[in-house]
């Protein structure tokens, strides 16, 4: 190629972004809203229209099979494998699936056999137990997507490969490109993306210019849940407008992804929304029950501990392989055969999500909570039991809905891919 699809993307990202954000938007409007002069937005546009990135007729729209993006999150009881377009979507089920069957990838049996319910393409297996087995699985997907770019050469129809992202939970110095510790992968701790990933597989993606970056879940899922509202069919879309969101992660742990002021905030060494480890009171209708173990931080009072123990009545270990399905399964089953236990469960997650939500409020004033993660998938039942604290700073809470991830689980996956499409560490942020 004469010229590097990454970079192309990078060095025009505000002008792309801008009608992903607002695709069919008038050239005079998209010149005020990236403050480029009308001429030279007009020779730009040209530009990517000559490089396939756009098309400017009927209106200004993302070529969206310009290229892929490759996104994997590494949680502590699944990995998930999305893939995304130019426009920062995930591919549908049907694509991904004529993907992995047209070029024989991504067939490797550590992958799950189950139906997928979503409308969107993606593959997943259980974390495993110990790190070099982890390695192993993620260099064979590497060798797919690498196998998937050498075809793209070739054939024209396959959209290339330009970037590869894996989000871990944990604390992830995403400028030095190291995983400091991944609080429920005991095993990942102070591993780099050279020892991920080692020389041999390194140097093929240097080979042929795929960029590889990694960083954080709950900020990935933040990444990706704010470029999903200004989708059209997407059910949240009514809430595009919203410039300071906060996205609670509720998976076998509990992070948080904050975007303020349509900047996603990354702290000083990207260790922010650590919303699970902040220690709280115990439900009173808890407090006499005996835990024993402590939380993978130290302590025992930590949002997410309380909820595994109090909540889920489960240890760490047993909660952190625990799916969706089985939350949902074993959830609806109390409420069919045990209703004052249900009621009690409840009324506990309700008051401990309530705190995390009036932390978040009182503290940053957001103007939208996202919820997503296994958590949820009974959430809607739970609604009715969240309780913020309140007191004379209930205005904090105003206009603050609470609504469900598009994405769900898949959302860190999903934004492990777009993250990716930036050169690591880089500002983040939205100008529409």
């Amino acid at each position: 190629m004469d010229e590097r699809l990454f970079n192309i993307n990078s060095d025009n990202r505000d002008i792309l972004n801008a009608i992903r954000c607002k695709p069919g938007i008038e050239k005079t409007v998209l010149a005020k809203e990236v403050n480029v002069a009308f001429k030279t937005l007009v020779k730009q546009l040209e530009y990517l229209e000559e490089k396939k990135f756009i098309n400017t007729e009927p209106s200004l729209r993302i070529n969206r099979e310009r290229f892929y993006m490759c996104g994997i999150s590494v949680g502590g009881s699944h990995c998930k494998l999305t893939i995304t377009d130019a426009n920062y979507n995930a591919i549908s089920k049907e694509k991904f699936v004529n993907l992995c069957e047209k070029y024989n990838v991504f067939q490797q049996d550590f992958f799950m056999k189950k139906n997928n319910i979503t409308p969107y393409g993606y593959k997943y297996f259980e974390t495993p137990e110990e790190r070099t087995q982890l390695e192993i699985f993620l260099k064979k997907i590497i060798k797919d997507i690498i196998k998937l770019y050498d075809i793209s050469i070739e054939e024209e129809s396959l959209p290339s490969v330009i970037s590869i992202g894996i989000a871990f939970t944990g604390s992830i110095d995403s400028e030095k490109q190291v995983i400091v510790r991944s609080h429920n992968l005991d095993y990942m701790k102070n591993v780099s993306r050279e020892m991920l990933l080692g020389p041999e597989i390194l140097n093929a993606l240097k080979q042929r210019k795929i960029e590889f970056v990694i960083d954080h879940n709950a900020k990935a899922m933040a990444v990706c849940e704010k470029f999903s509202l200004y989708h059209i069919d997407n059910i949240n879309y009514n809430y595009f407008s919203k410039k300071n969101i906060a996205c609670f992660y509720l998976g076998s742990g509990i992070g948080c992804g904050l975007i303020l002021n349509n900047r996603l905030i990354r702290g000083c060494h990207n260790y922010s929304g650590e919303l699970g480890h902040i220690q709280v009171p115990r439900y009173i209708e808890c407090k006499d029950d005996d835990m024993g173990e402590v939380c993978t931080c130290g302590a025992k009072e930590c949002l997410e501990h309380l909820i595994i123990h109090d909540v889920f009545k489960m240890k760490r270990k047993e909660f952190r392989k625990i799916t969706s399905e089985k939350i949902r399964q074993d959830i609806f089953e109390l409420k069919k055969n045990d209703e004052e236990e249900y009621n009690k469960r409840m009324r506990t997650l309700g008051y401990y999500i309530g705190w995390a939500v009036d932390t978040i409020t009182k503290l940053l004033n957001v103007g939208l909570i996202i919820f997503s993660g296994k958590m949820t998938c009974f959430i809607e039942e739970a609604w009715p039991y969240i309780k913020p604290t309140y007191s004379e700073l209930n205005y904090t809470l105003l206009d603050c809905p609470m609504i469900l991830s598009n994405y769900g689980s898949l959302a860190p996956s999903v934004g492990a891919a777009i993250l990716s499409a930036y050169p690591a560490h880089e500002l983040i942020e939205w100008k529409i």
